[in-house]
Parts: C-alpha cells; sequence; structure tokens
C-alpha cells in the first residue's frame, strides 16, 4: 500500500485495483469489530414451561450524530430496525430468519477482534434456540451456561434461582475458533470501518515562554486509533498497514496507535483517507481536522498568525467532538 522514494513512505496509488463508493462488507465487519454486540437475553416468564424465556439479539449502538451511519448499515443488512433516543441510536436484528443473514456475513466477512469469540458462542446458543433445543430442562441449562460465558456474567441471583429449579448447569465444551494474534494484511475498508468506531483526530496544546517573554501557544496534531490491549494484535497490524507511527499501553488496559509527525500525516494518512473516505461523524471530524493540517503544512514555522489560525480551528474541533446535542 506504500512505498520507499528517496527514503520517504508515499502512498503507492498504484496499488489501488477500485475503490468502492458505497459500503463494502469489509467496512461493515470492521464497524462491527469497533461498536456490534452479541448478546441472549434471560427473562421469566410464569408461562413458560420451564419458568424462562431466551431471546438472541445482535446490535450496534453509536451516538446520535450517526444516526445516518446507522441507517445504511440497516439498508446493507436489509434487515433489523433501527431505534434511537436524545443521545444514542442503534441497529438491532432479533428474529431468527434476520439473524442468518447477519450470521451468514461473518461467516464471509469473519471478525478480526476478540469479538470473533463471542460471534462463535452466540451462534452456538443461537443454533440451539433455533432448532428449539432449548424448550427442554438438557438444551435450557445448556443455553444458560454458554450465555453466562457469551459477555457479563448472568446475574447470581437469576444462576441461582436457575439452578434451584432445574439443577446445576453442564460443564461446556467451548465451540473451535482459529485463534488470532495477528492480521497478515488488513484489508482498507475493514480499516476504515473500524477507525470510524475507535479512531480519532485531535490534539494536544502547549503553551511555553520564550526567553523574551513570548507566550507561545504549540499544537500537535494526533490520529489515533485505540483498542483494549488484548486485541492490541489490530493495532500492530494497522501500524504494519501505513508502515508508520507508534504503538503504546497504558496501564488501564488500553492500547494506542498514534502518528503526530506532520510529514507523515501530510504524505500518508492524508492521501489514504482521500482514497478511501471515511463516512458519519468521524469524517465531520476529520474534515475540520484536515484543515488543521493544511495550516501547519502552510506555514511550518512558528507565528503569530498561525497559532491563531490553528486556535480558531481546533476550537471548531473540540466544540463538534464535545457537543454531546450534535
Amino acid at each position: 500500500m506504500f512505498k520507499r522514494h528517496n527514503d520517504k513512505l508515499i502512498f503507492n496509488i498504484e496499488s489501488i485495483i477500485t475503490i468502492q463508493t458505497s459500503l463494502s462488507p469489509l467496512f461493515i465487519t470492521g464497524i462491527i469489530d469497533g461498536e456490534g454486540y452479541f448478546s441472549f437475553s434471560i427473562n421469566k416468564n410464569n408461562k413458560s414451561q420451564l419458568g424462562w424465556t431466551i431471546a438472541p439479539r445482535f446490535g450496534i449502538c453509536m451516538h446520535i450524530r450517526d444516526l445516518k451511519l446507522i441507517k445504511d448499515i440497516q439498508t446493507f443488512f436489509k434487515v433489523g430496525t433501527c431505534k434511537q433516543s436524545r443521545l444514542f441510536c442503534s441497529f438491532d436484528v432479533n428474529s431468527i430468519k434476520e439473524l442468518e443473514i447477519i450470521i451468514d456475513h461473518f461467516k464471509h466477512y469473519p471478525l478480526q477482534s476478540s469479538k470473533r469469540y463471542a460471534f462463535y458462542i452466540f451462534l452456538t446458543i443461537f443454533n440451539i434456540y433455533k432448532n428449539k433445543e432449548h424448550l427442554t430442562r438438557e438444551g435450557f441449562l445448556l443455553a444458560i451456561a454458554y450465555i453466562n460465558i457469551l459477555n457479563k456474567n448472568i446475574k447470581q441471583d437469576v444462576i441461582v434461582s436457575i439452578i434451584k429449579i432445574h439443577g446445576s448447569l453442564p460443564n461446556l465444551i467451548l465451540p473451535p475458533v482459529q485463534y488470532i494474534d495477528k492480521i497478515i494484511n488488513p484489508n482498507p475498508w475493514w480499516i476504515n470501518g473500524f477507525i470510524v468506531g475507535e479512531g480519532s483526530f485531535t490534539y494536544f496544546k502547549r503553551t511555553r515562554s520564550t526567553i523574551s517573554g513570548i507566550i507561545k501557544t504549540d499544537y500537535t496534531l494526533v490520529f489515533e486509533v485505540s483498542q483494549k490491549t488484548e486485541d492490541s494484535y489490530l493495532l500492530i497490524a494497522i501500524l504494519n498497514f501505513f508502515g508508520v507511527g507508534t504503538l503504546f499501553t497504558e496501564k488501564k488496559g488500553i492500547s494506542r496507535f498514534r502518528i503526530t509527525s506532520v510529514s507523515i500525516l501530510y504524505h500518508i494518512i492524508l492521501p489514504y483517507f482521500n482514497l478511501f473516505p471515511l463516512l458519519g461523524f468521524k469524517k465531520k471530524q476529520y474534515d475540520i481536522w484536515l484543515k488543521a493540517v493544511c495550516i501547519l503544512i502552510s506555514n511550518k514555522n512558528w507565528s503569530k498568525e498561525r497559532e491563531e489560525l490553528l486556535t480558531v480551528q481546533l476550537k471548531k474541533l473540540s466544540m463538534l467532538t464535545n457537543n454531546k446535542n450534535y
């Protein structure tokens, strides 16, 4: 994707075969790696023979400012429903027939993050549910045991109540899932989807005083992708894809891939997003941040005029990012 010329990394446009304008299936997988979830609900139901019911659900939840993107994802799958509140919007699928379409997508375009494991556990429970095995005592307990490891553990009082009535949960044989600790060559559209979910375009600000007493404000522009450390191999793959950047891990179990060099941003990141455009709110954030990059490129040395231009532009970026009602 990138090649060296005169000891500089530049975007290799010859490696681009086609550029898609509609949602790519790999973009969908990338954003779901960042924002999607698989779950089964458990509800007490006295009308049920076993006293409990379970129900599957797949979904994506994002800020309300990405409502159009959520609707585009629904259009892509041609199933499910879109919901919205004052701050959030979601795409949800819960019927057997429609979930089979979602499952088929991930069989053809596999998840790359640890959510792949959640998907295969979900698929195991889904098959129990689809075949109505959960309506028997043995199938119900097996489904509950898998649900207990799908995401968060089931509430203790629910588990105790189920065991008291139906007996202990069985020991599990986890579904075989190919171990992933690296992606050899991530697709650009997957990367874009993942960045829409987990990336950011931001800046650092530093104020300093010169020997002559002049107060100067310096700005460092930042392109960053963050992820929980257990999935840091995704960030390593993105770093290898671009061929530049740094990777570091914080104490809270979060890892970050980051680029701050203006030259690299200009010669690699900007051409990349010109060829593979972002979508949704992230695109609006990027467009404002891009103008700040151009200001730095056009005015390489500090000046009061450059500082003022950057201050105005980055104030717009902060207002956009911090406006929860946007």
